[in-house]
């Protein structure tokens, strides 16, 4: 937008990433990811999800669900070495009726030449703030 200041980086790329896949421009929405991603979602008790192609058939699938669908990036924070933790949201209008859904969630996103190499999602910002930080003094 005008006025506002150039995003470089892992920012750019997710915000990139969260327009193409609010717009259901799914193959950009995978774009920014590497061939062998990953998308865990064990944190939140769900599946974990292996590869690009794996993950653009979970995010078709997401999309399905609702009209109106929308992500946002409310908070980024980039550590360092590749590791960034997020605050999302998204929210949408169920195709199956019953009202308007709004939904944070929390992720940790692991860098890798300047692509996605794998995603966590978490319940809270608290949460993946701590796994981030882990994986940090890990490295």
């Amino acid at each position: 937008m005008a006025g506002e200041p150039a995003r470089e980086g892992p920012e750019r790329l997710l915000r990139e990433h969260i327009e193409a896949a609010t717009s259901r421009d799914f193959g950009a929405a995978v774009g920014v990811f590497a061939q062998g991603a990953v998308w865990d979602r064990s944190p939140v008790g769900q599946e974990v999800i292996e590869g690009r192609d794996a993950i653009r058939a979970f995010i078709e699938d997401w999309n399905a669900v609702f009209d109106d669908y929308v992500l946002g990036l409310e908070e980024f924070h980039d550590l360092g070495g590749g590791v960034t933790f997020v605050l999302m949201s998204q929210r949408g209008r169920p195709r199956t009726g019953g009202g308007f859904v709004e939904e944070p969630y929390a992720a940790v996103v692991l860098w890798e030449d300047g692509l996605i190499a794998r995603v966590a999602v978490y319940p809270q910002l608290d949460d993946a703030r701590a796994a981030a930080e882990r994986i940090v003094r890990s490295r």
